[in-house]
């Protein structure tokens, strides 16, 4: 009598996807459309972060001042913008500093320079078409290459803390209120001495 042989390998990874589909589905059937409603506007905000730091980073007033309401606030350690067209202004300042020079293109037209802004620490309330948030944000630079050409290692040179408030216009998520708060500076290292002040 022969007896049944269990199978480790593709058909146990079916097993397993197989499995996890049914949860999925047992969970999304057990949560309400409120419940289901509420994890897909955290996703969305989630998302405006990071389309917030990538528009910080490339220095395109366009795309960071379309993240916020047209009569949005954004307060950066007391200098107030008041309006869309204030806080496009100030990034486009920024954008004329020379600070992006020599930065090299991305395949869709972007250029980064040696700074990444990071968010962590994400503290999300969601209420209906409105939603507060607090969150940790750093300023990682590169410092130039060694004299064999290799990259130094980056290091912090800024961080704070984000308090938001958003609101939910025509299905879309924006700012309406950014209080940027720094709580360390760094002087810039040599190799960035050209780089303009901290924009958060």
């Amino acid at each position: 009598m022969k007896k049944a042989r269990v199978t480790v390998g593709g058909a146990s990874r079916r097993f397993a996807v197989s499995a996890a589909t049914v949860i999925l589905a047992l969970v999304a059937a057990s949560a309400s459309a409120a419940d289901l409603q509420n994890l897909e506007d955290q996703l969305q905000i989630q998302k405006v972060w990071a389309q917030y730091a990538y528009a910080l980073d490339t220095m395109d007033p366009a795309a960071y001042s379309a993240l916020f309401v047209a009569d949005a606030l954004l307060d950066v350690n007391g200098t107030t913008y008041k309006g869309r067209d204030k806080i496009s202004a100030m990034v486009a300042g920024f954008q004329k500093s020379g600070y992006m020079q020599g930065a090299p293109v991305d395949k869709h037209g972007r250029k980064f320079g040696p700074v990444r802004h990071v968010t962590t620490s994400l503290i999300l309330d969601v209420k209906g078409n409105t939603a507060t948030a607090e969150s940790y944000w750093m300023e990682v630079i590169a410092n130039g290459k060694n004299s064999q050409g290799v990259g130094n290692p980056p290091s912090v040179l800024n961080m704070g803390r984000y308090e938001d408030e958003l609101v939910k216009q025509n299905g879309k998520w924006l700012f309406n209120k950014r209080i940027i708060i720094g709580d360390m500076f760094q002087p810039k290292p040599a190799t960035q001495a050209a780089a303009q002040p901290s924009r958060d």
